[in-house]
C-alpha cells in the first residue's frame, strides 16, 4: 500500500514537469519554424524582387508610360471601377512590371510553363492599381506594346498559383488578344516593332508560345544535390539557350534530386543548370552547368560555391 502512495505521489510530480516540458518544447519549435524563414528561399527572393515600377495619375486623364526597356503602357481615360463596379475617380496609384530577360524570370520565380507545356515568353507583366489603397479593376482593355524580334505568333497567358507552384493558363476571353506591330516610340523620332497586346485583367499576364517540336523526344531530367537542399532553402532552373524559356526543377524527396516535372525534357536543346541554395541568413550557395546538352534519362551534377547576394544578382544578369 505503501509503495502505491509513493508511486501516485510521485507521478504527481512528474507529470506537471513532463507535461511542462513538452509544451516547451513545442514553443521552441514554433520558435525554430518562425526564425529559420531567415535560411529559406523565401528570403532570397524577397531581397531579390524589388524592380516593379510605381506611379500616379488621376483616373480622368489616362496614362501613358514607357519603361527603360521601351515597353510601352497605355492606360484609357476612366479604365477603373471599384469592387462594385462604379466608376473611379482620382488619383490612381499603379504599380507595373515587365520582364523581359531570362535572369528576371528567375529572379521573380515565373517559370514559362502551361499545364506542364514549355513555353517561350516575349515578356512577363505584372499590374495592379489602387485607390485609397483599396485595389480597382479594369472596365476596358489596356495596352501594352513590348519591343521583340521574335518571329513566332504569340498568346496570352495569365498567372495563377496552383497548390504553392506558378502556372500560366490561356487567355482565350474575347476581349484579349495580341498581334505583331509597329508603332512610333513616344517622345523620340524612332520607331519600334514586337507584341500589342490588349487585355481587361490587372494580374501576371505573359505574351508567350507553345514550344512544339513533334520530333523532340521528351525524357527524364534531374540534378543531384546534397540532401539538406530542399524546396524550403533551394531553388533550381533549367535556363534554355536559345529561347526565352525557364522551368523549374522540383526536389523529389524520394530521389533527394530536383527534377523536371513530369520527365517532359526535351532531348538535344541546349540548356544551363542554375542552382541558388540559401545556406544561412545572408549567407548563400550557387551553382551553374552551361551550355549542357539534354540527354536521354539526363542526370546532372553542378558544383556549388560560396557567393553574396550581389555577385548571384551579377552572374545572374548573364542570363
Amino acid at each position: 500500500m505503501r509503495k502505491k502512495m509513493e508511486y501516485r505521489r510521485l507521478m504527481r510530480l512528474i507529470l506537471p514537469i513532463a507535461l511542462f516540458a513538452f509544451l516547451l518544447s513545442g514553443c521552441i519549435k514554433e520558435y525554430e519554424n518562425y526564425t529559420s524563414y531567415e535560411k529559406s528561399i523565401g528570403s532570397f527572393f524577397d531581397k531579390t524582387q524589388t524592380l516593379e515600377l510605381q506611379f500616379s495619375f488621376d483616373a480622368a486623364d489616362g496614362k501613358q508610360y514607357v519603361t527603360d526597356k521601351n515597353t510601352i503602357l497605355t492606360i484609357p481615360e476612366y479604365a477603373f471601377v471599384d469592387d462594385s463596379g462604379e466608376l473611379v475617380f482620382g488619383q490612381i496609384d499603379f504599380t507595373f512590371l515587365d520582364i523581359i530577360d531570362k535572369s528576371v524570370i528567375m529572379l521573380y520565380e515565373k517559370p514559362t510553363v502551361s499545364n506542364g507545356e514549355l513555353l517561350e515568353s516575349a515578356g512577363v507583366f505584372y499590374l495592379e492599381a489602387k485607390k485609397d489603397g483599396k485595389n480597382v479593376y479594369l472596365n476596358q482593355n489596356i495596352r501594352i506594346q513590348v519591343p521583340s524580334d521574335n518571329p513566332n505568333a504569340m498568346l496570352l497567358f495569365e498567372g495563377e498559383e496552383i497548390e504553392g507552384e506558378f502556372n500560366w493558363e490561356e487567355m482565350t476571353d474575347d476581349t484579349s488578344s495580341v498581334w505583331r506591330s509597329e508603332w512610333n516610340i513616344p517622345g523620340s523620332q524612332f520607331s519600334d516593332s514586337g507584341f500589342t497586346l490588349e487585355f481587361d485583367r490587372l494580374s501576371w499576364i505573359n505574351c508567350d508560345r507553345f514550344v512544339q517540336d513533334p520530333g523532340v523526344e521528351l525524357t527524364k531530367l534531374c540534378v543531384d544535390l546534397p540532401e539538406e537542399y530542399t524546396n524550403a532553402n533551394t531553388i533550381s532552373y533549367l535556363v534554355f539557350e536559345d529561347l526565352n524559356s525557364v522551368i523549374n526543377l522540383y526536389g523529389d524527396a524520394s530521389l533527394e534530386k530536383f527534377c523536371y516535372r513530369n520527365d517532359r525534357a526535351p532531348i538535344g536543346y541546349k540548356v544551363s543548370f542554375v542552382v541558388i541554395h540559401v545556406k544561412d541568413e545572408d549567407q548563400y550557395e550557387l551553382g551553374i552547368a552551361r551550355e549542357v546538352v539534354i540527354q536521354k534519362n539526363h542526370a546532372q551534377e553542378v558544383v556549388m560555391e560560396s557567393h553574396s547576394l550581389e555577385q548571384i544578382l551579377d552572374i545572374l544578369a548573364e542570363f
